[in-house]
């Protein structure tokens, strides 16, 4: 009787220690701007803070990589289909970090673009050499 309780005890503790620890990614890009993941780093999404403590998705889940400047975030992201994360396509962004005229929210990113456009659109914007500085999760 007595290791049963034990063993139930032990149960509900390493539960609770589970169900309570912190995301495995809360990273701050810039400004209002984060990379948050619970479980997995697959999960990681480029989100925006829009009042203090709430936040609004940009980027969905399976954001590899990301780098940014005072002007703008480039994000490499592998779509998240059927909950599984789909390595033969790489979408990338170009998020623009300064707010809309008026409104406390961000110009969200242009759909995604091929590595070619990314490239092309990354040489308009003057921004050749913005690399990914931060990767949370191999592209292989």
């Amino acid at each position: 009787m007595m290791n049963f309780k034990c063993s139930t005890l032990i149960v509900v503790l390493l539960t609770c220690l589970q169900a309570c620890r912190g995301p495995i990614i809360d990273d701050r890009i810039s400004g209002k701007y984060r990379i948050l993941a619970i479980d997995t780093y697959e999960q990681a999404a480029l989100e925006y803070e829009s009042t203090p403590g709430t936040y609004k998705e940009i980027i969905a889940e399976g954001v590899c990589a990301v780098g940014y400047n005072n002007k703008y975030i480039i994000v490499q992201q592998h779509p998240v289909v059927q909950n599984k994360v789909d390595r033969s396509v790489t979408n990338y962004f170009i998020v623009t970090i300064q707010l809309s005229p008026g409104k406390d929210e961000p110009f969200l990113p242009v759909a995604p673009l091929s590595f070619k456009d990314f490239e092309t659109q990354k040489h308009r914007l003057g921004i050749d050499d913005l690399a990914f500085t931060k990767v949370y999760y191999s592209l292989d």
